[in-house]
């Protein structure tokens, strides 16, 4: 079973997790606010100002990933064409390419929460 430390006050950051819970038949993946006791003991060497900005994936072995190839693991996990595609990028150095793209619409997140609906 994966881990996913997400910001749990961010209506985009839950709509994702809403939609990954959707299409988790297999309970792969577990979303745990980034600010609960449980996220400090996941990840207790990264600071608080590191593990609150982004996105991170724990995968069942421990392996550690963040921002967007932790938005695509986890989407990997999901399973059907989205997830099998996701693995794909997941597994390849792709997902770096994404990662300006991620921070980008991770600072300003906030501005996206009216398109989320509630």
């Amino acid at each position: 079973m994966a881990v996913v430390l997400f910001d749990s006050e961010c209506a985009v950051c839950n709509a994702f997790r809403l939609w990954v819970e959707a299409r988790d038949s297999e309970q792969m993946v577990t979303f745990v606010g980034n600010h609960a006791t449980e996220a400090l003991s996941l990840l207790p060497r990264i600071t608080e100002h590191a593990r609150t900005r982004t996105l991170h994936f724990i995968n069942a072995e421990g392996k550690h990933r963040e921002g967007a190839h932790a938005v695509i693991s986890t989407i990997a996990l999901t399973g059907g064409w989205i997830g099998c595609s996701a693995k794909l990028l997941a597994n390849s150095p792709i997902h770096v390419l994404l990662e300006p793209c991620y921070r980008l619409f991770a600072r300003h997140r906030g501005r996206f929460a009216r398109f989320v609906n509630d």
